[in-house]
């Protein structure tokens, strides 16, 4: 519904691991690239991308919400979500390595990521 709110979500927070990574992470930069937009006019800007099918069914999904649905609530969880996952396997990353190994920028990181 606030395509433009993508520039809230840092593309490292999403996992490699994951197999919607890479549509998702195609999505933002598309949506990054095209500028705002209004909900009514992505399907139309896609038109003939690969993302075409991706967009289509989110818009698909927008169409079983109601007006009560608080558009603004459930993007703010699911970046949350994304930031503390993206915390939990930075810091799981930087702990499995030698503590000699990690540069000064990374043993800093690393007590930072302790500390949230």
């Amino acid at each position: 519904m606030n395509p433009q709110r993508v520039a809230e979500v840092e593309p490292c927070w999403l996992d490699v691991n994951d197999p919607l990574s890479g549509p998702t992470g195609e999505l933002m930069a598309w949506l990054r690239e095209v500028g705002p937009l209004k909900p009514q006019t992505l399907s139309e800007t896609a038109k003939g991308s690969v993302l075409e099918p991706l967009i289509d069914e989110l818009m698909t999904d927008l169409l079983d919400k109601d007006d009560t649905w608080d558009w603004n609530a459930e993007f703010d969880g699911a970046v949350k979500q994304l930031r503390d996952d993206w915390r939990r396997r930075r810091q799981q990353e930087l702990a499995m390595r030698p503590l000699g190994s990690l540069s000064a920028s990374e043993r800093q990181e690393l007590t930072e990521l302790a500390r949230s």
